[in-house]
């Protein structure tokens, strides 16, 4: 359910891990520096003495035995600030582009600033450990018992700012990996108005207005004929003669 719900976050917003990366980083950096300047990675007391006494990356309390250990550790917290700050960077970056999917190069590089900002945190701690739990380192390099001289010796402040360091580089690893899944996909492109083809060119002639006129009407011609008149002639009835036919007697 918890990893649904940062997955379904993430689709919504896909610049969600890219802005736990710049925080990630930006934390960090301030412990990992802080880290660096304080002078507390290990507090000791000797049986000798009550008061409690410190030891930093940048005071050997003239040991030079285990020397390299101590510059070792110097140049791994330095480098783990450094690419704390360039994760920040990136990230930042990314945040502001106005073209989240062409950022995707700049998440693998913070991808990379992450993964070598965990390994040298964790290369600091370890570094540390050599040099706080090997006895020569103590006395100089000889072997002698540390509980025949010192009360304590423990881990200080510094050096546990520095395992926090490790474990948000490790968390940044993460969130910077799920931000390269998380990179947007481009919008499709815009389709281009067709350019209208170009229409042949016709050469204009003047117009010229034609009024047609017409003569005035003439007058139809008339046909004019001449007027017979008919007389009756009365004539005399005639009766019409019908021959006489005699019929034959029978006897």
């Amino acid at each position: 359910f918890f990893f649904g719900t940062i997955l379904s976050g993430s689709m919504k917003n896909p610049l969600l891990p890219v802005a736990l990366t710049a925080a990630l980083g930006l934390f960090g950096a301030v412990i990992a520096a802080v880290a660096t300047g304080l002078p507390n990675w290990s507090r000791y007391r000797l049986l000798t003495s009550s008061v409690q006494q410190t030891m930093g990356l940048w005071d050997f309390n003239n040991n030079t035995y285990c020397y390299g250990w101590v510059l070792a550790t110097a140049a791994m917290i330095i480098c783990t600030a450094c690419f704390f700050f360039l994760g920040f960077i990136g990230a930042t970056l990314v945040l502001v582009s106005k073209f989240p999917w062409r950022t995707k190069p700049l998440r693998f590089l913070v991808a990379l600033f992450a993964i070598l900002c965990f390994t040298c945190s964790i290369l600091a701690v370890v570094f540390w450990i050599c040099f706080h739990e090997w006895n020569k380192c103590w006395f100089e390099g000889q072997d002698l018992d540390v509980n025949a001289t010192y009360a304590y010796q423990k881990y200080d402040a510094s050096w546990i700012l520095a395992t926090i360091a490790c474990g948000l580089a490790m968390l940044m690893c993460l969130t910077a990996c799920w931000a390269i899944g998380a990179t947007p996909k481009a919008p499709p492109p815009i389709p281009k108005p067709k350019e209208p083809e170009p229409q042949p060119e016709y050469e204009i002639w003047p117009v010229y207005e034609y009024v047609q006129s017409y003569p005035a009407p003439m007058p139809q011609p008339t046909t004019v004929y001449p007027t017979t008149t008919y007389t009756l002639v009365s004539s005399p009835r005639t009766t019409p003669i019908y021959p006489t036919v005699t019929r034959p007697t029978i006897a």
